[in-house]
């Protein structure tokens, strides 16, 4: 993930972030996330796009609650499984609103 932020100038332009910023993301990423080995296959769960499945698995198998993601395939689920699939926008409104 590292390599892709730090070498892709296109979304560090739109995303307007450095390097180093990327570096300090991941780090932090990391320090928080929840690691998921060899999750369940979910098969069909998103018709659209299956390569997508996988990433449903990863949610389901953390016990995710949100699978934030700009991905149409993903978003024109909703949800599965308890997960809810929404925008990073909506996400925002979310934990903006929390006291």
């Amino acid at each position: 993930m590292l390599l892709t932020l730090t070498r892709n100038p296109r979304a560090q332009v739109n995303y307007r972030y450095t390097p180093p910023m990327a570096e300090e993301f991941c780090s932090d990423l990391l320090d928080i996330a929840d690691l998921v080995q060899a999750p369940a296959p979910t098969p069909g769960a998103v018709p659209r796009d299956p390569d997508d499945d996988k990433i449903i698995a990863c949610a389901v198998a953390a016990g995710a609650q949100y699978l934030v993601s700009r991905d149409r395939d993903l978003l024109s689920r909703a949800s599965y499984a308890g997960v809810s699939i929404i925008a990073p926008e909506e996400f925002l409104r979310l934990v903006r609103a929390q006291p």
